[in-house]
Protein backbone atom coordinates (compact mmCIF):
# COMPACT_ATOMS: atom_id res chain seq x y z
CA UNK A 1 0.00 0.00 0.00
CA UNK A 2 1.03 3.64 -0.83
CA UNK A 3 2.59 5.60 2.03
CA UNK A 4 0.67 8.88 2.44
CA UNK A 5 2.47 12.00 1.88
CA UNK A 6 4.92 13.84 4.04
CA UNK A 7 5.49 17.59 5.13
CA UNK A 8 8.25 18.65 5.37
CA UNK A 9 9.57 22.37 7.54
CA UNK A 10 13.03 23.22 7.09
CA UNK A 11 14.30 26.28 9.15
CA UNK A 12 15.97 27.72 6.63
CA UNK A 13 12.48 29.43 4.73
CA UNK A 14 11.30 26.89 2.29
CA UNK A 15 8.15 25.92 2.14
CA UNK A 16 6.46 22.79 0.30
CA UNK A 17 2.66 21.55 1.23
CA UNK A 18 1.69 18.25 1.28
CA UNK A 19 -0.98 16.43 3.23
CA UNK A 20 -0.03 13.95 5.93
CA UNK A 21 3.35 13.19 7.15
CA UNK A 22 5.60 16.29 7.99
CA UNK A 23 9.34 16.77 7.92
CA UNK A 24 10.71 20.04 9.38
CA UNK A 25 13.51 20.98 7.94
CA UNK A 26 15.60 24.14 9.33
CA UNK A 27 18.59 25.29 7.98
CA UNK A 28 21.30 27.09 9.61
CA UNK A 29 24.80 29.14 9.40
CA UNK A 30 25.32 31.27 7.19
CA UNK A 31 24.46 32.28 3.43
CA UNK A 32 25.24 30.88 0.08
CA UNK A 33 26.47 34.05 -1.25
CA UNK A 34 25.15 32.74 -5.05
CA UNK A 35 21.77 33.09 -3.02
CA UNK A 36 20.89 29.67 -2.76
CA UNK A 37 19.22 28.38 0.07
CA UNK A 38 22.03 27.12 2.93
CA UNK A 39 21.85 25.15 6.25
CA UNK A 40 19.47 23.63 7.83
CA UNK A 41 18.45 24.30 11.69
CA UNK A 42 15.55 23.10 13.04
CA UNK A 43 15.37 22.62 17.26
CA UNK A 44 12.95 19.75 18.40
CA UNK A 45 11.03 19.52 21.50
CA UNK A 46 11.94 18.27 24.74
CA UNK A 47 9.25 17.80 27.56
CA UNK A 48 9.94 18.02 31.34
CA UNK A 49 7.07 15.49 31.77
CA UNK A 50 5.37 12.06 30.85
CA UNK A 51 3.46 11.38 28.04
CA UNK A 52 6.21 10.82 25.47
CA UNK A 53 8.62 8.10 24.84
CA UNK A 54 11.92 9.62 23.67
CA UNK A 55 14.68 7.73 22.16
CA UNK A 56 17.86 9.38 21.26
CA UNK A 57 20.80 8.76 18.79
CA UNK A 58 24.31 10.17 19.17
CA UNK A 59 25.88 10.67 15.91
CA UNK A 60 29.09 8.51 16.48
CA UNK A 61 28.90 7.84 12.69
CA UNK A 62 29.23 11.46 12.04
CA UNK A 63 32.09 11.35 8.79
CA UNK A 64 32.92 13.70 6.27
CA UNK A 65 30.05 14.22 2.95
CA UNK A 66 30.75 15.13 -0.50
CA UNK A 67 29.07 18.28 -1.63
CA UNK A 68 29.11 20.03 -5.02
CA UNK A 69 27.73 23.75 -3.91
CA UNK A 70 29.32 26.80 -5.41
CA UNK A 71 32.80 28.25 -4.33
CA UNK A 72 32.90 31.15 -2.25
CA UNK A 73 32.76 34.61 -3.67
CA UNK A 74 32.76 37.51 -2.29
CA UNK A 75 30.61 37.14 0.75
CA UNK A 76 26.98 38.98 0.53
CA UNK A 77 25.95 40.46 3.63
CA UNK A 78 22.88 38.72 4.87
CA UNK A 79 21.71 40.48 7.96
CA UNK A 80 20.32 38.31 10.77
CA UNK A 81 16.23 38.37 11.29
CA UNK A 82 17.10 39.79 15.38
CA UNK A 83 18.52 42.91 13.17
CA UNK A 84 15.87 43.05 10.72
CA UNK A 85 12.83 45.47 10.89
CA UNK A 86 9.38 44.15 11.43
CA UNK A 87 8.70 44.73 7.88
CA UNK A 88 11.73 43.30 6.34
CA UNK A 89 10.79 39.84 8.55
CA UNK A 90 7.06 40.35 6.95
CA UNK A 91 8.54 39.98 2.99
CA UNK A 92 10.32 36.67 3.92
CA UNK A 93 7.23 35.05 5.03
CA UNK A 94 5.84 32.18 2.71
CA UNK A 95 2.76 30.69 2.00
CA UNK A 96 2.59 28.54 5.20
CA UNK A 97 0.60 30.52 7.38
CA UNK A 98 -2.35 27.87 6.98
CA UNK A 99 -0.08 25.66 8.91
CA UNK A 100 1.33 27.36 11.48
CA UNK A 101 -2.13 29.24 12.79
CA UNK A 102 -2.41 26.77 15.91
CA UNK A 103 1.26 26.16 16.03
CA UNK A 104 2.60 26.93 19.42
CA UNK A 105 5.85 25.28 20.07
CA UNK A 106 6.93 23.51 23.00
CA UNK A 107 9.53 26.25 25.38
CA UNK A 108 12.17 25.80 28.07
CA UNK A 109 12.48 28.67 30.95
CA UNK A 110 16.08 27.30 31.45
CA UNK A 111 18.90 25.45 29.42
CA UNK A 112 20.60 24.77 32.34
CA UNK A 113 21.22 21.46 33.50
CA UNK A 114 21.47 20.01 36.61
CA UNK A 115 21.60 17.63 39.72
CA UNK A 116 24.39 14.96 40.13
CA UNK A 117 22.10 11.80 38.39
CA UNK A 118 22.15 13.16 35.36
CA UNK A 119 25.13 14.67 35.66
CA UNK A 120 26.44 11.07 36.19
CA UNK A 121 23.76 9.77 33.68
CA UNK A 122 25.48 11.70 30.88
CA UNK A 123 28.83 11.68 31.72
CA UNK A 124 29.05 7.82 31.77
CA UNK A 125 26.39 7.71 28.23
CA UNK A 126 29.00 9.79 26.45
CA UNK A 127 32.05 7.79 27.65
CA UNK A 128 30.37 4.53 25.85
CA UNK A 129 31.42 5.98 22.27
CA UNK A 130 33.56 9.43 22.93
CA UNK A 131 36.93 7.47 23.42
CA UNK A 132 37.10 6.21 19.67
CA UNK A 133 34.65 8.22 17.80
CA UNK A 134 35.30 11.18 15.83
CA UNK A 135 32.69 13.98 15.25
CA UNK A 136 32.25 15.21 11.38
CA UNK A 137 35.03 12.49 10.76
CA UNK A 138 37.55 15.66 11.78
CA UNK A 139 36.18 16.88 15.25
CA UNK A 140 37.87 14.15 18.18
CA UNK A 141 34.20 13.64 20.35
CA UNK A 142 36.13 15.01 23.34
CA UNK A 143 34.81 16.16 26.52
CA UNK A 144 35.80 19.71 25.24
CA UNK A 145 33.26 18.94 22.04
CA UNK A 146 31.20 17.63 24.73
CA UNK A 147 30.96 21.25 26.66
CA UNK A 148 31.12 22.75 23.37
CA UNK A 149 27.88 21.41 22.22
CA UNK A 150 26.22 22.47 25.59
CA UNK A 151 27.32 25.83 24.67
CA UNK A 152 25.97 25.52 21.28
CA UNK A 153 22.80 24.54 22.65
CA UNK A 154 22.41 27.59 24.61
CA UNK A 155 22.71 29.46 21.42
CA UNK A 156 20.36 27.97 19.81
CA UNK A 157 17.52 28.26 22.62
CA UNK A 158 18.28 31.92 22.67
CA UNK A 159 18.16 32.29 18.74
CA UNK A 160 15.08 30.04 18.26
CA UNK A 161 13.65 32.91 21.58
CA UNK A 162 13.62 29.96 23.49
CA UNK A 163 11.88 27.44 21.58
CA UNK A 164 12.51 23.95 21.64
CA UNK A 165 11.83 23.10 17.77
CA UNK A 166 10.41 25.25 15.43
CA UNK A 167 8.26 22.68 14.06
CA UNK A 168 4.52 23.48 13.38
CA UNK A 169 3.36 20.73 15.21
CA UNK A 170 -0.51 21.12 16.43
CA UNK A 171 -1.02 18.22 18.50
CA UNK A 172 1.05 16.82 20.96
CA UNK A 173 3.28 13.97 19.79
CA UNK A 174 3.70 10.55 21.83
CA UNK A 175 6.72 9.14 20.18
CA UNK A 176 10.18 11.77 19.93
CA UNK A 177 13.38 10.50 18.21
CA UNK A 178 15.98 12.65 18.69
CA UNK A 179 19.14 11.94 16.16
CA UNK A 180 22.79 13.72 17.70
CA UNK A 181 21.49 14.51 21.06
CA UNK A 182 24.76 15.52 21.97
CA UNK A 183 25.83 15.50 25.91
CA UNK A 184 21.52 14.89 26.24
CA UNK A 185 20.62 18.42 27.71
CA UNK A 186 17.99 18.82 24.82
CA UNK A 187 16.51 15.01 24.94
CA UNK A 188 15.90 15.23 28.79
CA UNK A 189 15.06 18.03 31.44
CA UNK A 190 17.76 17.86 34.65
CA UNK A 191 17.09 14.56 35.31
CA UNK A 192 16.33 10.89 33.89
CA UNK A 193 13.04 9.86 32.84
CA UNK A 194 11.69 6.32 32.52
CA UNK A 195 10.29 7.07 29.16
CA UNK A 196 13.45 7.97 27.55
CA UNK A 197 16.06 5.75 26.38
CA UNK A 198 19.70 6.02 24.54
CA UNK A 199 20.88 4.46 21.54
CA UNK A 200 24.33 4.53 19.78
CA UNK A 201 24.24 3.17 16.36
CA UNK A 202 25.26 4.37 12.84
CA UNK A 203 22.38 6.80 11.55
CA UNK A 204 23.42 6.12 7.70
CA UNK A 205 22.79 2.19 8.26
CA UNK A 206 19.31 0.47 8.74
CA UNK A 207 17.30 1.89 11.51
CA UNK A 208 15.78 -0.61 13.24
CA UNK A 209 13.42 0.43 16.56
CA UNK A 210 10.66 -1.52 17.92
CA UNK A 211 7.27 -1.34 16.83
CA UNK A 212 8.91 -0.14 13.08
CA UNK A 213 9.66 3.19 14.67
CA UNK A 214 6.60 5.18 13.96
CA UNK A 215 7.81 8.32 15.47
CA UNK A 216 5.33 11.71 15.53
CA UNK A 217 8.31 13.64 15.76
CA UNK A 218 11.94 13.10 14.55
CA UNK A 219 14.57 16.29 15.32
CA UNK A 220 18.21 15.88 13.75
CA UNK A 221 20.42 18.22 15.27
CA UNK A 222 23.69 19.31 14.45
CA UNK A 223 25.48 16.05 12.81
CA UNK A 224 28.11 17.81 10.54
CA UNK A 225 28.70 16.46 6.96
CA UNK A 226 27.42 13.10 7.63
CA UNK A 227 28.54 10.84 4.07
CA UNK A 228 25.32 9.65 3.12
CA UNK A 229 22.39 12.11 3.59
CA UNK A 230 20.27 10.38 1.08
CA UNK A 231 19.88 7.58 3.44
CA UNK A 232 19.74 9.45 6.67
CA UNK A 233 16.19 11.41 5.24
CA UNK A 234 15.07 7.98 4.09
CA UNK A 235 15.21 6.64 7.07
CA UNK A 236 13.85 9.69 8.71
CA UNK A 237 10.59 9.35 6.20
CA UNK A 238 10.59 5.91 6.98
CA UNK A 239 10.45 6.17 10.52
CA UNK A 240 7.81 8.69 10.47
CA UNK A 241 4.12 8.21 11.55
CA UNK A 242 1.48 10.08 8.65
CA UNK A 243 1.02 13.42 9.53
CA UNK A 244 4.44 13.02 11.31
CA UNK A 245 7.28 16.56 11.69
CA UNK A 246 11.12 15.93 11.07
CA UNK A 247 12.98 18.83 11.79
CA UNK A 248 16.81 19.00 10.66
CA UNK A 249 19.41 22.42 11.77
CA UNK A 250 22.82 22.55 10.67
CA UNK A 251 24.94 25.39 10.39
CA UNK A 252 26.69 26.70 7.55
CA UNK A 253 29.71 27.67 8.45
CA UNK A 254 31.06 31.13 6.46
CA UNK A 255 31.17 34.32 8.02
CA UNK A 256 28.85 36.87 6.85
CA UNK A 257 30.33 41.00 7.50
CA UNK A 258 27.34 43.11 6.28
CA UNK A 259 29.86 46.23 6.72
CA UNK A 260 32.82 44.09 5.60
CA UNK A 261 34.80 44.70 8.48
CA UNK A 262 36.00 41.08 8.48
CA UNK A 263 37.86 41.57 4.71
CA UNK A 264 41.46 41.31 5.34
CA UNK A 265 41.43 39.46 8.84
CA UNK A 266 43.16 36.78 9.90
CA UNK A 267 39.45 35.13 10.63
CA UNK A 268 38.40 35.65 6.98
CA UNK A 269 41.20 34.68 6.12
CA UNK A 270 40.98 31.60 7.97
CA UNK A 271 37.18 30.73 6.74
CA UNK A 272 38.23 31.25 3.25
CA UNK A 273 40.83 28.56 3.92
CA UNK A 274 38.81 26.32 5.82
CA UNK A 275 36.16 25.96 2.45
CA UNK A 276 39.05 25.40 0.45
CA UNK A 277 40.60 22.46 2.37
CA UNK A 278 36.91 21.23 2.36
CA UNK A 279 36.52 21.26 -0.62
CA UNK A 280 40.17 19.49 -1.32
CA UNK A 281 38.41 16.42 0.60
CA UNK A 282 35.15 16.49 -1.48
CA UNK A 283 32.91 18.44 0.92
CA UNK A 284 31.97 22.21 1.63
CA UNK A 285 30.76 24.33 4.26
CA UNK A 286 27.36 24.75 2.74
CA UNK A 287 26.55 21.00 2.70
CA UNK A 288 23.17 21.85 4.41
CA UNK A 289 21.59 23.68 0.78
CA UNK A 290 21.48 19.54 -0.32
CA UNK A 291 18.96 18.59 2.16
CA UNK A 292 15.97 20.51 0.58
CA UNK A 293 16.46 18.99 -2.99
CA UNK A 294 16.76 15.55 -1.14
CA UNK A 295 13.82 16.29 1.26
CA UNK A 296 11.95 16.43 -1.87
CA UNK A 297 12.93 13.49 -3.34
CA UNK A 298 12.04 11.76 -0.92
CA UNK A 299 8.64 12.79 -0.72
CA UNK A 300 8.50 14.96 2.22
CA UNK A 301 6.02 18.04 1.47
CA UNK A 302 5.41 21.46 2.93
CA UNK A 303 9.08 22.07 3.39
CA UNK A 304 9.74 25.27 5.64
CA UNK A 305 13.14 27.15 5.41
CA UNK A 306 13.95 29.38 7.73
CA UNK A 307 16.91 31.34 8.52
CA UNK A 308 18.39 33.12 12.09
CA UNK A 309 21.65 35.26 12.14
CA UNK A 310 24.09 34.32 15.07
CA UNK A 311 27.09 36.86 15.60
CA UNK A 312 30.40 35.06 16.11
CA UNK A 313 30.84 38.24 19.21
CA UNK A 314 29.03 40.86 20.86
CA UNK A 315 29.79 43.16 18.22
CA UNK A 316 25.64 44.10 17.95
CA UNK A 317 24.13 45.83 20.67
CA UNK A 318 21.12 44.20 22.53
CA UNK A 319 21.40 42.00 25.92
CA UNK A 320 20.06 39.39 23.54
CA UNK A 321 22.61 39.64 20.95
CA UNK A 322 25.44 40.61 23.36
CA UNK A 323 24.70 37.24 25.03
CA UNK A 324 24.36 35.43 21.81
CA UNK A 325 27.77 36.65 20.70
CA UNK A 326 29.71 36.00 23.63
CA UNK A 327 28.67 32.68 23.89
CA UNK A 328 29.75 31.92 20.87
CA UNK A 329 32.76 33.68 21.05
CA UNK A 330 33.62 30.65 23.43
CA UNK A 331 32.05 28.42 21.01
CA UNK A 332 34.23 29.40 18.20
CA UNK A 333 37.33 29.33 20.50
CA UNK A 334 36.50 25.63 21.74
CA UNK A 335 36.37 24.06 18.31
CA UNK A 336 38.99 26.27 16.54
CA UNK A 337 42.22 24.24 16.74
CA UNK A 338 40.13 21.09 16.86
CA UNK A 339 38.65 21.48 13.47
CA UNK A 340 41.13 23.55 11.63
CA UNK A 341 44.14 21.29 12.33
CA UNK A 342 43.06 17.75 10.11
CA UNK A 343 41.94 20.44 7.32
CA UNK A 344 45.04 22.58 7.28
CA UNK A 345 47.10 19.44 7.40
CA UNK A 346 45.92 16.91 5.64
CA UNK A 347 43.95 18.86 3.12
CA UNK A 348 46.29 21.90 2.60
CA UNK A 349 50.01 20.90 3.61
CA UNK A 350 50.43 23.14 6.35
CA UNK A 351 52.44 21.91 9.13
CA UNK A 352 51.05 21.63 12.66
CA UNK A 353 53.38 24.41 13.83
CA UNK A 354 52.07 26.93 10.71
CA UNK A 355 48.38 25.70 11.85
CA UNK A 356 49.19 27.31 15.40
CA UNK A 357 51.19 30.38 14.86
CA UNK A 358 48.66 31.18 12.22
CA UNK A 359 45.26 30.59 14.66
CA UNK A 360 46.77 32.72 16.76
CA UNK A 361 45.80 35.65 15.06
CA UNK A 362 42.74 33.87 14.53
CA UNK A 363 41.50 33.96 17.98
CA UNK A 364 42.72 37.40 18.76
CA UNK A 365 40.42 38.62 16.29
CA UNK A 366 37.29 36.26 17.08
CA UNK A 367 36.20 38.32 19.89
CA UNK A 368 37.10 41.60 19.00
CA UNK A 369 34.04 43.52 18.48
CA UNK A 370 35.20 46.43 16.06
CA UNK A 371 34.79 43.34 13.00
CA UNK A 372 31.35 42.59 12.49
CA UNK A 373 30.21 38.81 11.92
CA UNK A 374 27.74 36.50 12.42
CA UNK A 375 26.89 32.91 10.73
CA UNK A 376 23.30 31.72 10.11
CA UNK A 377 21.28 29.02 12.43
Amino acid sequence: MARPPVQTSMSATLTASSSSNYASSVSSDSQNPSGASGGIPGTPMSRRSGGWDRQTLSPAAAARARFDDPTLEDHAAYQPSSLRTKEELEDTSDSSDEYMTSYRPLERNSTRVSGSRSKRFFQNFVKKFTKSSVRYGLVPNSQQEQDRNVIQHTVTIDVFRGQLHLSPIVSKPKRVLDVGTGPGIWALPPYTRPNCSFTTMDITHDWDFAGGGSFDFIHVRQLGDIHDKKKLIQSTFDNLKPGGWAEFTEWIAILQSPNRSLNGTAFRKWNDLLEQGMHNFGSTLYYPNQFKPLLQETGFEHIIETRNGAPTNACYPGKKLQRIGHLMTQNWLLILEPLTMPVFTQALGWTPDEVKSFLVDVRREIGNTKYHSFMTL
